[in-house]
């Protein structure tokens, strides 16, 4: 397993985490079997792809390659932030097509309003054949850009600003989970 690489940032990087074949397999396996949507935002769960234009494939976190993401995240969390954490709450494949995008946006909510609150983001690079479609994670003023080449993963705390910027070529493919724990203390 690689370690987790400290750029600097309020991230955790696993670059080459997971192979190429790998990530071919669970895009050919998602895109095959999976039903996507659109996914709204917010509470009423409106779609309004000036914010966000992606489709989804809801995931089972339980099993395979989402499986090993939930434990790379635990593993994270213990190592470097010490959150809380119980479980993970959901998973799935982001497919942003050309000119998918989505604004900075946070990933949990800032008061309490359930049992669970979402706490770290585990994405995979599943493929890095697109032109654009860069994430990006907020400090301050500037954008800073965690690799992201296919296999590679990212772990940050879901109530760090984060997007992703348009894709201008290609079709750009990821995973993510969410590890979820009782509002922090």
């Amino acid at each position: 397993m690689n370690t987790a690489q400290d750029l600097g940032g309020p991230f955790r990087s696993y670059p080459g985490h997971f192979s190429a074949l790998a990530c071919a397999k669970a895009i050919e396996a998602v895109e095959r079997d999976g039903a996507s949507d659109k996914g709204g935002v917010g509470g009423d769960n409106v779609v309004d792809t000036d914010i966000r234009d992606v489709s989804r494939y809801p995931l089972p976190v339980d099993r395979g390659i989402t499986a090993a993401l939930v434990g790379l995240g635990l593993q994270c969390n213990f190592a470097n932030y010490k959150f809380d954490i119980t479980h993970a709450s959901q998973s799935e494949m982001l497919r942003y097509d050309a000119d998918g995008h989505y604004v900075p946006h946070i990933d949990t909510f800032l008061s309490p309003s359930s049992d669970d609150v979402r706490k770290l983001t585990v994405l995979l690079f599943l493929n890095d054949d697109f032109e654009g479609g860069n994430l990006f994670i907020q400090d301050g003023h500037d954008r800073m850009y965690p690799p992201q080449k296919a296999g590679d993963v990212v772990i940050f705390p879901s109530f760090l600003l984060h997007g992703v910027e348009p894709v201008t070529a290609g079709v750009r493919r990821s995973l993510v989970t969410w590890m979820v724990g009782p509002w922090f203390r």
